[in-house]
Formats: C-alpha cells, sequence, structure tokens
C-alpha cells in the first residue's frame, strides 16, 4: 500500500471510531461538487418596536449564491458555503420621538454544515448549521440630520432543508435559514433574519453514484 492511501485509510478509521459514524459518511468516494444560485423571500427584524413608532418594510426578496460538496457516497452530510444579498429594509416613523427615515442594506458570506435524510433515491430532506459573517449599513435622515452607520460581525445561522435531483446533475433545494441577531443595536438596529428560497445547482465530481 502506497503511503498516501495508508495515511487517507487511517485517518477514516479515526474519524469512524471518534464519531461513531456510518461506513458511508467516511466513503473514500470525494463525492459530488456543486454550484448554484437561489432566491426567495427575506424578513428583518432590525428596528425596536419599543422605541420605533411607524411604517417599517421589512419584507423583502433576496439573492443567494452557493458553491457546496455532498460528503462521501451516501450524500447524507453535505458542506456550503452561500452568499447572500438582502433587499433593502425601508423606515419612515419617529425613534424614540425623533423623525427618523431611512434604509437599513445587508449581506451575509455563510459556512454550513449539513445532514439530509433520504426518502428514496432522489429526495432528502434534513438540516444545516453554520457561522455568517455579516456587513450591515444603515443610511437615514435622523431629526432633519443626514447619518450613516454600519456594523459587521460573525452570527450563528441554522436551517431546514429539503433536496431533489431530477438527474444526476442538478440539484434543487428549497430552504427555510434564521440568522440570528443580525447587525448592532446600537447602531444599525439588530434583529433576526429568515430566508425562504428555492435554488438550483449543477453538481459535478463522481455525480453517478449518488
Amino acid at each position: 500500500m502506497r503511503p498516501g492511501s495508508f495515511a487517507a485509510s487511517a485517518a477514516l478509521s479515526v474519524v469512524n471510531v471518534l464519531f461513531n459514524l456510518p461506513a458511508a459518511a467516511v466513503d473514500p468516494d470525494p463525492g459530488a461538487y456543486y454550484v448554484g444560485a437561489g432566491y426567495g423571500l427575506c424578513t428583518t427584524d432590525f428596528k425596536d418596536s419599543s422605541r420605533f413608532e411607524g411604517s417599517v418594510d421589512d419584507e423583502m426578496h433576496c439573492a443567494s449564491f452557493l458553491l457546496g460538496w455532498d460528503i462521501g457516497r451516501s450524500e447524507r452530510f453535505f458542506f456550503e458555503v452561500e452568499y447572500r444579498d438582502y433587499e433593502d429594509t425601508t423606515f419612515d416613523g419617529t425613534f424614540d420621538g425623533v423623525s427618523d427615515t431611512g434604509n437599513i442594506e445587508a449581506e451575509t458570506y455563510g459556512v454550513f454544515v449539513g445532514y439530509a435524510y433520504p426518502f428514496g433515491p432522489n429526495f432528502s430532506i434534513g438540516t444545516r448549521a453554520g457561522l455568517v459573517h455579516e456587513s450591515v449599513s444603515e443610511s437615514e435622515i435622523f431629526g432633519g440630520t443626514p447619518e450613516s452607520r454600519s456594523s459587521s460581525g460573525s452570527e450563528p445561522s441554522t436551517g431546514l432543508k429539503a433536496r431533489y435531483r431530477p438527474t444526476p446533475n442538478l440539484l434543487i433545494q428549497a430552504a427555510w435559514d434564521r440568522t440570528f441577531d443580525l447587525g448592532e443595536q446600537n447602531s444599525t438596529g439588530e434583529g433576526d433574519a429568515d430566508a425562504y428560497t428555492l435554488s438550483i445547482a449543477y453538481r459535478f465530481g463522481n455525480v453517478m453514484h449518488h
């Protein structure tokens, strides 16, 4: 056995023992990779309702771009990197009694690990969890004075996915995700963001075994 093959086999054995995963989860089959895009409806909750009075348009469309990896022959475990851009949240009212009008922009970059249980050869349902890096900016006219603020940071995110493969090279996913504490309370405002999206991806690699 070549040293590289021996090392790979040893590493897989260690992972299997430590985490007690099924053999398919650590199959040396490299799996399939995919690249795709998604679109859907997102909601945010930046404005503190106890301090802001007025109208807030916090339901908007959002678009995403993702790269993924179906790990091993079973396709139960997957890894994804996703960029998501939110349409502006707009508001018009008063904050602590002071006139406040403007908009909030947000985008996130996330890394996720997921597990999907198969219901037949082409359909599975599961969950994913990860960490997203946020970039949020607010432009407003507060009390007649133009102001702008921004915030960034890393926040947890989790969600559910339904995955369907009509062909070996095509992956369709319907998903709900929640990102917690998007924004910053004393700057742009802070709240959870929900995303309901549909994405289509092209799969490549060892697709015939998945």
